[in-house]
């Protein structure tokens, strides 16, 4: 099926820019495009997220559709052809999705069931199928009751109603007692005692858990391969994190009194503090220009963060190489910068790939 408007709804508008050499943009080319271009999105979209050259969205009704490259089948219909327009994945399953995660090549879709479906790339077991065989038509995951997924570089993560936290594919530094068990099966994640996961998001060689306490905690290696600190400082003033987000070796942070929080690598600028050192702690990203907003929705690319403002101006900062900045031009911004969005589109929310990014759109009246 490639009638991107399901039947009963009228096609949802969005903008797209960067990196767009196998169509995931969604305009119909591979051309490039260092701006904001209009896009149509599936009907009824509330979810868009991109992995390193193609796009995945997700439908209120619970559809999931997909377009862009297609190497490692990580559109999910069953071939490897690439799609300049979206195209609707059929699950193996038939409960409607209740969320997506979008890694480099490989896709997770968690069902109202709690069931995870996955497809793609597998050269490091991230499906969680037990094979490292790659899949252009979903399979699903051994893991029940699933409330939360998170896809990452080469591996995937999931949280589920009892609590647990459990992880497959590329191995975490640091993961003590795992040494036999199998990449390509779900395994435990070793939380401590006590600790309640409500959020998970991966990256390249690591891993971020928001407790039910507010704090934050790491697993893998850092920047430069040195194995991460168990958990991170939090200064009070900056209020409860409410929402976390990984790059491919940075991570953001959201909390309730709109405060932006970056640590990691920052050889791009990616963590907004206006250089380039990397922080091994999280620190306080300064929006200016906010015009009495705050930032109410925050999410990280491949080496780059999108910030969404209360007044519905989109900030950007980092890797610009392939126009993620959407001002025109390719180069890194090492603070955030505001985003030439139309006066008249009304930005409802925004979404990245590793090396483009997207938003969603009403219309003011």
């Amino acid at each position: 099926m490639d009638d991107q408007h399901p039947a009963g709804g009228a096609p949802a508008a969005g903008f797209a820019w960067g990196y767009n050499n196998a169509g995931g943009l969604g305009i119909g080319s591979v051309a490039r495009a260092l701006r904001p271009v209009a896009v149509t999105l599936p009907a009824g979209t509330v979810d868009v997220q991109g992995g390193t050259d193609f796009t995945v969205a997700l439908t209120g009704t619970g559809q999931v559709w997909a377009w862009g490259g297609n190497r490692y089948g990580q559109l999910g219909d069953g071939t490897t052809a690439i799609r300049f327009a979206p195209r609707q994945v059929e699950l193996a399953g038939s409960a409607p999705v209740a969320s997506i995660a979008v890694g480099q090549d490989h896709v997770l879709a968690l069902t109202r069931h709690g069931v995870i479906y996955a497809w793609g790339r597998n050269h490091r077991g991230q499906l969680g199928d037990g094979t490292t065989t790659d899949r252009a038509a979903s399979v699903q995951v051994p893991v029940p009751d699933a409330v939360q997924v998170a896809a990452g570089n080469a591996g995937s993560a999931a949280l589920t109603a009892s609590g647990a936290a459990v992880i497959w594919g590329r191995a975490l530094p640091g993961q003590a007692g795992l040494a036999g068990a199998a990449p390509a099966r779900p395994r435990p994640l070793t939380l401590p005692p006590g600790t309640i996961p409500v959020m998970v998001d991966a990256g390249q060689r690591h891993l971020v858990v928001l407790t039910s306490h507010g704090e934050l905690l790491t697993f893998g290696a850092d920047p430069g391969g040195r194995p991460l600190r168990d958990s991170l400082p939090l200064d009070p003033s900056w209020g409860h994190v409410e929402s976390i987000s990984a790059g491919d070796n940075h991570t953001v942070a959201l909390t309730d009194t709109g405060v932006v929080l970056a640590w990691g690598a920052n050889s791009r600028g990616q963590l907004g503090t206006r250089d380039t050192a990397n922080r091994q702690a999280p620190v306080q990203v300064q929006i200016p220009e906010l015009g009495g907003g705050s930032v109410v929705e925050l999410i990280a690319g491949g080496d780059s963060v999108l910030a969404r403002t209360s007044e519905h101006q989109v900030y950007a900062w980092g890797h610009g190489g392939f126009g993620q900045n959407g001002n025109g031009s390719t180069a890194d911004q090492t603070r955030p910068q505001p985003v030439p969005t139309p006066a008249e589109a009304t930005v409802t929310g925004i979404h990245t790939g590793r090396y483009h990014c997207l938003t969603r759109t009403g219309q003011h009246h």
